[in-house]
């Protein structure tokens, strides 16, 4: 973990050479050397040019930006079932010790197809039955 732009760069490198695959989240704070904010589509279009690994993500911005699959786990799920709780306890007046832990269902499985392009993947991804959604370009590289 770290917020220097360069640092973050020579991990993935570094990594690259020992996985076999990514797993994406935020990379919006990254910071060049003089302390400036590098815009995320920037740091996501040097990534997609220098890993060449599978990566997965956990929202749908990162499938769009160009990461080869998520599950979407939306901002707006995690607030919907917020709010329901929030209705229960406060509409309700169910104690929330009552309340079992759960784990909302999943969101939709999404692939990018041009990253599947950039990794080869094209014919192993087209048609598979567990993808519910596809993204036809990344918006990093659109953004150079």
């Amino acid at each position: 973990m770290t917020n220097s732009y360069q640092e973050w760069k020579e991990k993935a490198l570094d990594l690259a050479k020992k996985s076999d695959s990514f797993f994406v989240l935020n990379h919006n704070t990254l910071k060049d050397a003089a302390g400036n904010p590098v815009d995320q589509l920037v740091a996501g279009a040097w990534y997609l040019e220098n890993i060449r690994k599978p990566d997965v993500g956990h929202e749908k911005q990162f499938v769009e930006e160009g990461v080869l699959l998520v599950v979407d786990d939306s901002g707006f799920k995690q607030g919907f079932e917020a709010a329901r709780l929030a209705s229960r306890i406060l509409g309700e007046g169910v104690s929330p010790s009552e309340i079992s832990p759960y784990a909302p269902g999943r969101g939709a499985v999404i692939v990018n197809r041009q990253r599947c392009k950039m990794l080869g993947l094209e014919k192993s991804m087209e048609g598979n039955p567990l993808v519910e959604e596809y993204v036809e370009e990344a918006l990093a590289l659109d953004s150079k």
